[in-house]
């Protein structure tokens, strides 16, 4: 007689035999999206590239420490600019063509992890042609979700570059959704980039980054002029900043700025740069009313500098900036001088003006440096200070009243088979001694990588940080992680199988009811089936603690029809017992003649709560 437990045990062995895989995700992690680049676009050789990807953590827990940033492979995390809102890296090496890839990992205090990935393409050296060029991709669709405010959503995302003369190329990429926002933002991208042996153009929507603290990475809509004449440089901005306004409704900006730069990346350079962001009184129309209560329109500038220096092929690097910003928290009360009331374009000068003359308030400034790779060995070390009154409209993921600084250092040893490496941080705030308490911020972190043969690697870390308010540690946080990869060649299978574990212990002092102890583990395979053109996946876990009890499978089979394998189909499972969700979503793609291909992905999705059906449908054409 068959008791429960093996009637359970007989029904989830026959959902994996039947899926391959199945899949559960615990909670809900922090989002992830890719600002810049566009997933496979094809970047002109030589061009400056800025890699940046936003962070949106709805219950505010994500550890910004956990973040992992990796570019082809290699995790340079240490070399990005990073904030609880937007993680930014400058890809400096545009002269090597061929595809490129970059993911970025953050965690959540829950364990919760999510990954973002994609790629691009430096385009070869170009060579001076005449004739009128276009290759790219145009591809378009829709998606339908039972459960959406707006049903049917439309997309037309499309990238082509060429050369327009044989001395200016061009870029141009088109994001068209019919998607409606309710905050009175543009949804769709529109892009185009000129290049010219004295510089660049982009018309419509860009990146600038002019320094960690002025602006990095923001969306504007404008115009971004980059002439460049030898060791010369110059940037030229105007346009509007795209933001979500949110309740509290806040206003659309128009974003000002300029940049002059001297000397070359890999070797030296120095900076000049201006940036006026200004509220549009009149971007609050009636289609956002509700929103929540209007703020006053503010005015800010900033004045800043930055220099960077490269020596022996890059073993020692020095990046400084200092910029120093003006904010008037209200234009609209208050009597200017009248005297500078004809330069009201540059900022407008009242009695809320904040500070009213330069001083330290009012200062934010970064020093970086890097001594490595030496003896295999690679430290790195920053210290940053952003006085109280410091503020660019232009980087709202920016934390002022702050002072501190962190160090990390990393090797590799035993002929490249171990890499270790280590960090510390220490920030405080109320400079000023303007708040009743002082908040310390301190971490440390360390973690290994083990490759014992080409076929296994095992990897595990530590990371601690604890918060203190004035004397007394108001919490810690400590999160252990540990994981073991290992390839095998099983039959007629390629196969990694995995093992992940993670723990989260924290520890709140002030109110020990947010006290949570959380245990995650993974154990998985990926399998592709050498003789046959399919590969599969599974996974299963249990995450248990203070606050979670749950298994979860994950799993996913996949397929390959036809000689030259151009129609594919796939069936992705995921179900978790802590909230009794599953989602299911099956899909196929066929390639066809003339370089077009289709693609379609049925998605359904339900819980307790109820259900919900996506299904979505796309032709592309490359060219």
């Amino acid at each position: 007689m068959i008791n429960g437990k093996s009637k359970l045990f007989f029904m989830i062995s026959v959902i994996v035999a039947v899926f391959s895989a199945a899949a559960v995700f615990a909670g809900t992690g922090p989002e992830l999206n890719v600002l810049s680049p566009v997933r496979g676009e094809e970047i002109p050789f030589g061009n400056d590239l800025v890699i940046a990807v936003s962070i949106y953590d709805p219950d505010g827990d994500a550890v910004i420490q956990s973040i992992k940033f990796k570019v082809d492979g290699t995790e340079i995390t240490q070399h990005a600019r990073v904030s609880v809102f937007l993680a930014t890296f400058a890809f400096e090496d545009t002269t090597a063509p061929g595809k490129h890839t970059f993911s970025l990992t953050i965690k959540d205090n829950e364990g919760n992890s999510t990954t973002v990935e994609s790629f691009f393409s430096i385009l070869p050296e170009p060579k001076k042609q005449r004739a009128f060029t276009a290759h790219g991709s145009i591809r378009a669709g829709g998606e339908y979700e039972k459960e959406s405010d707006q049903n049917v959503v439309g997309l037309l995302d499309s990238y082509v570059y060429g050369r327009l003369t044989d001395i200016i190329d061009y870029s141009l990429n088109v994001n068209w959704t019919n998607a409606e926002s309710i905050d009175g933002q543009r949804v769709s991208y529109y892009r185009l980039n000129l290049f010219t042996p004295i510089g660049g153009v982009v018309l419509g929507d860009t990146t600038p980054s002019f320094s960690s603290y002025s602006i990095d990475g923001t969306d504007v809509f404008g115009i971004h002029l980059l002439p460049q004449f030898g060791a010369f440089g110059m940037e030229l901005l105007w346009g509007q900043a795209l933001r979500d306004v949110n309740d509290p409704a806040t206003f659309q900006q128009m974003v000002y700025g300029g940049k002059i730069k001297i000397g070359r990346r890999e070797k030296f350079l120095w900076g000049l740069s201006f940036l006026k962001i200004k509220d549009k009184t009149d971007s609050l129309s009636t289609s956002v009313a509700g929103l929540g209560t209007t703020p006053p329109p503010r005015d800010n500038i900033i004045l800043g500098t930055d220099f960077s220096l490269s020596l022996f092929d890059g073993v020692f690097e020095l990046k400084v900036e200092a910029n120093e910003s003006w904010l008037a928290e209200d234009i609209t009360t208050g009597t200017p001088y009248s005297y500078l009331e004809p330069y009201d374009w540059f900022i407008v000068v009242n009695n809320s003006m904040v500070p009213a003359y330069p001083q330290l308030t009012s200062l934010a400034t970064k020093g970086t440096l890097k001594l490595g790779p030496i003896a295999n060995n690679t430290f790195n070390g920053e210290f940053s200070y952003i006085g109280p009154a410091y503020n660019s409209l232009a980087n709202t993921g920016l934390v002022n009243d702050r002072i501190g600084g962190r160090a990390w250092d990393s090797i590799w040893l035993l002929d490249e088979r171990l890499f270790l490496s280590a960090g510390f941080q220490y920030y405080v705030n109320n400079l000023a001694d303007t708040l009743t308490d002082t908040t310390r911020t301190i971490g440390t972190s360390v973690s290994s990588y083990v490759y014992p043969t080409d076929y296994l690697s095992i990897d595990a870390g530590f990371n601690l940080q604890s918060v203190s308010n004035s004397d007394d540690i108001d919490s810690r946080n400590t999160v252990i992680n540990a994981g073991v990869t290992q390839n095998l060649a099983i039959l007629i299978t390629d196969t990694d199988v995995y093992f992940d574990g993670n723990v989260s212990l924290l520890r709140d002092n002030v109110d020990s009811a947010n006290d949570a102890n959380t245990y995650s583990t993974r154990l998985g395979a990926i399998s592709y089936f050498t003789p046959f053109p399919l590969d599969t996946k599974i996974a299963v876990g249990y995450d248990f603690g203070d606050r979670t009890n749950s298994f979860y499978l994950e799993g996913r089979g996949g397929y390959r029809f036809f000689q030259n394998e151009s129609l594919y189909t796939f069936t992705d499972v995921i179900y978790e017992t802590g909230i009794e969700t599953l989602d299911l979503t099956v899909g196929v793609s066929f390639d066809a003649p003339f370089n077009i291909s289709f693609e379609t992905d049925f998605e359904y999705i339900t819980a307790p709560s109820g259900s919900d059906i996506i299904v979505s449908a796309f032709a592309m054409w490359e060219f």
